[in-house]
């Protein structure tokens, strides 16, 4: 188990209640509302988004600013 930065294969597993699968662990992520990206088989989960989910707090998303009331 890692301690921070990214949930390796076997922490996302456990955590995806055992689903072993991508479009399985996939499913239940975004059931439970926990951000992550996939990249082909592979998904990456954030050990903050989780804390976040086990504490019952909204995980942080960047939103790009909007710029378009600023005058030139």
């Amino acid at each position: 188990m890692s301690t921070g930065g990214f949930l390796n294969k076997e922490d996302v597993r456990r955590l995806a209640l055992g689903r072993a699968r991508a479009d399985a662990q996939e499913a239940w992520l975004k059931q439970e509302g926990i951000p992550f990206k996939r990249q082909g088989k592979e998904i990456l989960v954030l050990w903050t988004h989780v804390h976040n989910w086990i504490e019952g707090r909204p995980s942080p998303s960047f939103v790009e600013p909007d710029f378009t009331s600023l005058e030139n």
